[in-house]
């Protein structure tokens, strides 16, 4: 979770734009995945067996401007 190397696109939709996406995986070729929620509490949190814990913000911070 703080490697920095990974390039990904993430993307926010809502609960059921996202669960017809799931459903229907319209991009050949690629494989999409849930990977997390926009929560109202401020910050980064995961979630393991349950229970959901606050996630320090690790990795390299860019520097622009």
């Amino acid at each position: 979770l703080s490697d920095g190397e990974d390039f990904e696109l993430i993307v926010a939709v809502s609960p059921e734009d996202g669960a017809r996406l799931m459903r229907e995986q319209p991009i050949a070729g690629l494989t999409l995945h849930h990977v997390g929620a926009c929560l109202a509490d401020a910050g980064l949190w995961i979630e393991e067996a349950g229970q959901r814990r606050e996630l320090p913000p690790l990795g390299y911070s860019h520097e622009f401007g």
